[in-house]
């Protein structure tokens, strides 16, 4: 198996339909299985990023006071015979390295794939290739897996944190620069943290609680999921919310500000003058304003608090 090193990571249309079918979760169609624990420590480059990756599984993110990364995980194996379990015990693990980018750990599988011309890590049980799925393998394996991912990190990392089926996010007592997290099939839970934010849970809910609020711009999105943030005392911002199908719930007094227009110059000769377009963002001002804060979300409520 090539195991390279990690810098970013990327799933595409294709490679999102194709990761379903290797989540075992609680339940697999397979009968026998077996477990292996995995434990690693690194020691943390001061002012370095952490980069975290799952496929299957939840993510645990734990901040301290020290400067060693202790990682531990437990991969969970199904299949129909115990060949076919020790290969997926074989093939599947946790890759932990370090560079001059930071700290990259990550599900380690023949299905994870590193391109070192753009730095990118993709991930497909599919497709051979990332932009095209008309190559697909042909063989699918005989087993699932299902791995879960606990880190115990220097508080003060920034960190970027993914994860995409069969289980949640949870990060606690990171106070960082910078927090990037995102979940497909999964809830996103933050606690005791801040930091510049910009996370993104496409099915489920994300909660968080500051212990500082934001300083620069930040996110928070979900399409079917609710936003419920917390923050350390009334905030100063300007807040620019979307939500088509919820409503949007603030603890603090505010004021409405003007929608933003934009406006498309008209060309030469155009009888019919510029167009303006109305955002369907409503943007209002918590506070004395400041940095601004973005809730999009499709189906679900947005709550200030």
């Amino acid at each position: 198996m090539n195991k390279q090193q990690a810098t970013k990571i990327f799933l595409t249309a294709a490679t999102f339909l194709a990761v379903t079918s290797g989540w075992a979760g609680s339940q697999s169609k397979y009968k026998l299985s077996d477990t292996e624990s995995i434990e690693q420590q690194l020691t943390w480059a001061p002012n370095s990023e952490i980069t975290v990756f799952n496929v299957y599984g939840s993510i645990e993110v734990v901040g301290h006071d020290g400067d060693v990364i202790e990682i531990a995980a437990l991969n969970k194996v199904w299949a129909a015979n115990a060949s076919d379990v020790q290969m997926g015990l074989d093939e599947i693990g946790i890759k932990a390295i370090q560079n001059d980018k930071g700290t990259f750990v990550y599900l380690d599988s023949p299905f994870t794939h590193y391109e070192p011309e753009t730095g990118d890590v993709w991930h497909s049980d599919t497709c051979v290739h990332r932009h095209d799925c008309s190559v697909k393998y042909t063989e699918k394996k005989p087993y699932q897996y299902h791995m879960n991912m606990q880190l115990r990190i220097p508080k003060q990392a920034s960190i970027e944190v993914s994860a995409i089926n069969g289980g949640d996010i949870n990060i606690k007592n990171v106070q960082a620069d910078n927090l990037n997290i995102s979940n497909i099939n999964g809830a996103i839970e933050m606690l005791d943290v801040s930091g510049k934010t910009h996370v993104n849970a496409i099915n489920k809910d994300i909660n968080i609680r500051y212990s500082k609020n934001p300083l620069l711009d930040s996110v928070f999105e979900s399409i079917n999921g609710d936003l419920s943030v917390t923050f350390a005392q009334p905030p100063n911002a300007k807040v620019v919310y979307e939500t088509m199908n919820g409503s949007m719930y603030s603890k603090y007094e505010y004021q409405n500000l003007p929608s933003e227009v934009e406006i498309t110059t008209a060309k030469e000769g155009n009888k019919h003058g510029n167009k303006y377009r109305i955002s369907a963002n409503h943007p209002i001002q918590l506070g004395e304003g400041g940095p601004t804060y973005t809730f999009k979300t499709l189906n679900g409520d947005i709550k200030i608090k």
